[in-house]
């Protein structure tokens, strides 16, 4: 139930970016024209950059382009979620009222 709720705040941070970048883009511009702008070119960059940044947990974060290849090799990875927040809810509530 944990990773449930931990993609729920996941999407809430997602329409919460989408909703700044589409202000930025209205009143601004930039390198993307209003008339270009859609959520699927915001999922494309948003996934490109989440993909590729580290350092979640630390005091700051950090975009690696080749993160793709630091995946690769030939003895399996394990990895633990943990979400600060929501772990520390999940030890505070009773069980049933997740």
């Amino acid at each position: 139930m944990l990773f449930v709720h931990e993609i729920k705040e996941y999407r809430k941070d997602y329409e919460s970016e989408f909703e700044m970048m589409s202000k930025i883009v209205a009143e601004n511009g930039g390198v993307i024209r209003a008339e270009n702008w859609s959520e699927e070119i915001f999922k494309k960059a948003f996934t490109c950059v989440v993909t590729r940044c580290f350092g979640w947990s630390m005091p700051s974060t950090m975009v690696v382009p080749v993160a793709d290849n630091l995946n690769h090799f030939i003895l399996d990875s394990s990895y633990e979620l943990f979400h600060a927040k929501l772990h520390k809810q999940c030890l505070l509530k009773p069980k049933h009222q997740w």
